[in-house]
């Protein structure tokens, strides 16, 4: 019986030691696939890391490069720009000047202007100046073939200033052209007769301010603002005697004062003949309250300013495309 208990406490024994040795067992499999997932893990990180560390050196490597050739691009930059400094300075003609290599935009050029000033003679010898100097159709014909051959003595000399003649060259044309004007004009001046002349004259001096008070019209009847045949006559003479009278230190409006032989225009004459236009304008202006309406006043007002800047305009692209030399006129 002793013995029947003994093996029995040893059974239970050996059994509880078993079940503990069996969790025991269990606990260190645990533990090491713990510890297994835990060493893939840093295995990963470290791969990771060593990939990570390849990329960086990669893009380094390319960083390095890339300095390395803009270093060597700066340098043939500056040995480049040092060439050019040092190199000897060729003029580049100007843009009108490369126009005017090409034969054909020459003789264009050309063309158009003869026919502007076929048109300007149009618009001089009209309707009502043949009536008042009393012409046949054989004297108007003569007469203005004697005007567009004096409008066209000019084109030569424009070309020229276009295309940035030196000064010699300028002052032969200029002298040229002065000659051959004034022989037409003794022409017609022998044709029409001292009075006749006269008449003449004046129409062609105010053919600027006829052609500006046209476009005007044409802007207050747009308006609903008409100006009557008096206001217009009225008005024209105020510009063309305010004008005429005006002391211009350089005066752009009136060709007659050029000289020819010396033809230079340079931007701060320009800057002077437009301030002392503005100043005209006002006087213009004054004259002008006597003759138009409050609101034509005001409309008359804006489209002097508006006349004023095309004009800037025109002569700054005309000097950008047509840069002249020197600095007389």
């Amino acid at each position: 019986m002793k013995r029947f208990t003994l093996l029995l406490m040893l059974a239970l024994a050996g059994s509880t030691l078993f079940i503990h040795q069996i969790r025991q067992a269990r606990q260190n499999r645990s533990r090491l696939a713990e510890l297994e997932e835990k060493l893939r893990q840093s295995e990963a990180e470290t791969a990771r890391q060593e990939i990570q560390n390849n990329h960086l050196q990669t893009r380094l490597q390319e960083t390095r490069s890339q300095f390395t050739a803009k270093a060597v691009e700066t340098e043939d930059l500056k040995q480049t720009l040092a060439k050019a400094a040092a190199a000897p300075k060729v003029a580049e003609p100007n843009p009108g000047a490369k126009l005017l290599q090409d034969p054909n935009m020459r003789a264009m050029m050309k063309k158009e202007y003869l026919h502007a000033a076929e048109r300007t003679v149009d618009q001089v010898l009209n309707t009502n100046l043949i009536q008042q100097l009393r012409l046949s159709d054989e004297q108007t014909a003569f007469l203005k073939d004697l005007l567009k051959k004096k409008g066209a003595t000019g084109v030569e000399m424009v070309l020229a200033l276009m295309a940035g003649e030196d000064e010699t060259r300028m002052a032969e044309l200029g002298k040229t052209m002065k000659q051959e004007k004034e022989s037409i004009e003794a022409q017609i001046k022998a044709f029409l007769g001292e009075d006749a002349y006269q008449l003449l004259e004046r129409q062609e001096d105010s053919q600027t301010e006829r052609s500006r008070l046209k476009d005007y019209q044409k802007k207050f009847e747009s308006a609903g603002q008409p100006l009557s045949s008096e206001q217009e006559n009225q008005l024209l003479l105020a510009m063309y005697d305010e004008r005429r009278q005006f002391p211009f230190q350089y005066d752009y409006n009136d060709a007659s004062k050029f000289d020819y032989e010396h033809l230079h225009f340079t931007e701060e004459k320009f800057n002077v003949f437009f301030q002392e236009m503005e100043q005209l304008n006002e006087k213009i202006l004054a004259r002008a309250r006597d003759i138009l309406t409050a609101e034509q006043l005001d409309r008359f007002r804006g489209l002097q300013q508006e006349q004023l800047e095309k004009s800037r305009m025109t002569i700054k692209m005309t000097q950008a495309l047509f840069p002249t030399k020197g600095a007389r006129r």
